[in-house]
């Protein structure tokens, strides 16, 4: 988790400099294209610090009410994408609504890990076929003899992926869990995926089961606590957005990484804002005395020497009430059940940013002012 935090340090200072090189090389497309390609590859990168963070259980979770089978519908369409056309896919998913308490971005990336992993399992096998079952299920005395150390729910969401693969032998089985495992072929996996399933399963107080057989292909069962809550939020495409401009207003970024910190230092101002920076949270307090009057913005990292961004903001809170702060992290390291008052009135943002995400929220705040 701490080396993951470090990496999202060093990708969000990458992705500054990406966005500055963009803006200048509007007027040469084949630069522009090689600096895209840079972008791409941050993604990918930001992605596997992700399942990293996700398998350690330190990835920042945003838990509500969720229609699974509309989710898993959802990341079907997205997973369909890239299986290729030879490969027949079966789908049992039933109709009727299944709610459950869990975070939409992290259990559509396990849809889609699941898919994947039944996808590459089919190389070379003649009549390839992939079986996705959805259904509610109630523990039956043997399930509850297999987990009983588990404390279990009265009812769950199964999801079950199945494929006539090439399958695994028992001792490969018993590691396909682990973090940079893999079975592929060099180049074909990180090793990743099913880790970071693990990690998202048990953050759902979820259970995770897998059938294999060499030879026999491999099926895989995932199950999530059904909920009694009626209501559920509804499921938004993300779609690409362009940045938001400021108008001068004066934003306080305040992160311990030198380079980092003068990165985006550059990207707001190119974003429209005055900016001034601070290396931890005693000198963001003291630059904040001196001038209150013009911030109108505080972005604080959660983990720094000398003073974090909590206390950071307790103190720049004791000094202006009504101060407006963003938290910002490459993880959320403290417990879930330690997200207090001094955190609630303020959004936190993640590592690496999404730049055009990071412009629309910080516009969102200042125009609530």
């Amino acid at each position: 988790g701490g080396i993951a935090h470090d990496f999202n340090n060093l990708i969000a200072g990458i992705s500054g400099n990406v966005y500055l090189l963009k803006n200048k090389l509007k007027d040469h497309p084949d630069l522009n294209q090689r600096v895209s390609s840079i972008d791409e590859l941050c993604i990918r990168a930001a992605t596997m610090i992700s399942q990293l963070l996700a398998f350690a259980r330190k990835d920042k979770v945003n838990l509500q009410y969720l229609p699974f089978t509309t989710l898993v519908k959802e990341a079907m369409k997205l997973a369909m994408v890239t299986v290729p056309e030879n490969i027949k896919i079966k789908q049992d998913i039933c109709t009727h609504k299944m709610v459950i308490y869990g975070d939409s971005n992290q259990l559509q990336q396990v849809v889609l890990n699941l898919m994947n992993n039944a996808r590459d399992a089919l190389d070379d096998v003649g009549s390839p076929e992939i079986i996705v079952t959805l259904e509610s299920f109630t523990p039956t005395h043997a399930f509850r003899d297999q987990h009983k150390d588990r404390l279990l729910a009265e009812h769950y969401a199964h999801l079950s992926v199945q494929d006539n693969g090439c399958g695994m032998r028992e001792k490969k089985l018993q590691r396909i869990f682990e973090p940079f495992f893999t079975t592929k072929k060099e180049g074909k996996g990180t090793g990743l995926g099913l880790a970071m399933v693990f990690g998202s399963i048990q953050t759902h107080d979820g259970i995770i089961d897998v059938e294999s057989k060499k030879g026999c292909g491999s099926t895989f069962h995932i199950y999530l606590p059904l909920q009694k809550q009626k209501e559920s939020i509804a499921l938004n495409a993300s779609s690409p957005q362009e940045t938001l401009k400021g108008n001068g207003e004066t934003i306080l970024f305040v992160d311990d990484d030198d380079r980092l910190r003068s990165t985006i230092g550059d990207v707001l101002e190119n974003m429209g804002y005055r900016v001034l920076l601070a290396a931890d949270g005693t000198e963001a307090i003291s630059l904040y005395a001196t001038h209150q009057e013009q911030i109108a913005l505080t972005i604080l990292d959660l983990v720094m020497p000398n003073m974090g961004g909590k206390k950071a903001a307790e103190k720049i809170r004791s000094l202006n009430p009504a101060a407006h702060i963003l938290f910002a992290t490459g993880y959320d390291k403290e417990n879930r059940s330690d997200r207090t008052h001094n955190r609630s009135s303020s959004p936190t943002i993640k590592k690496p940013f999404a730049l055009e995400s990071l412009s629309r929220i910080i516009a969102s705040t200042l125009h609530s002012i």
